[in-house]
């Protein structure tokens, strides 16, 4: 929750750059936790 109101913070202050980066962070920390958990089962 706290990275959705960094990401909302960066886009208020109109830096769009580090918001998609941090949205891409977002999605990739989301991405690797969701394939290690099917690669342990």
């Amino acid at each position: 929750m706290k990275e959705h109101y960094e990401i909302l913070k960066q886009m208020q202050a109109r830096d769009a750059d580090a918001a998609e980066q941090a949205i891409i962070r977002h999605i990739r920390r989301t991405a690797s936790h969701v394939i290690s958990e099917k690669f342990e089962k």
